[in-house]
């Protein structure tokens, strides 16, 4: 039976899994997914994250998915995330995340650099954790 959401990348404790096949399915052999983020600064988000948060393909990169909300994302070197004061976040290190043309009112990426230390990263991404877990979990989708 095909997982019904492929999108999902399993959690098995701290060890990531990527595979097509159901979670009662997985095996420890590691499959690798090209994707367009950096797998090093994913491997630093997951420390900073609550166990066993989904992770979701999401804007071409990745997604830590909190309370079913998107805390944090990983795109090309940098993060994606929600912050309540983009002047201050832009004072950071942060720029307007763009969809094409498109601003994303709300949204910030983070470069590589602005995220280059475990302290300047965590600085980021507690806030962002914290935001996703105060807001109400959003009803399952039919």
């Amino acid at each position: 039976m095909a997982d019904p959401r492929p999108d999902i990348i399993h959690r098995s404790g701290r060890h990531t899994v990527w595979s097509p096949e159901p979670p009662g399915r997985m095996t420890s052999e590691c499959h690798h997914v090209s994707m367009a983020y950096d797998e090093e600064l994913a491997a630093r988000v997951r420390e900073l994250v609550p166990p066993g948060t989904p992770e979701m393909k999401m804007f071409g990169g990745l997604a830590f998915m909190v309370n079913t909300h998107m805390a944090v994302g990983l795109s090309g070197d940098g993060l994606l995330l929600r912050v309540d004061d983009p002047d201050e976040a832009t004072a950071r290190g942060a720029e307007q995340m763009m969809m094409g043309e498109r601003v994303m009112k709300g949204f910030m990426r983070v470069p590589g650099p602005a995220v280059a230390t475990d302290d300047t990263l965590a600085a980021w991404v507690a806030p962002a954790v914290a935001e996703a877990q105060a807001k109400p979990p959003k009803p399952p989708k039919k």
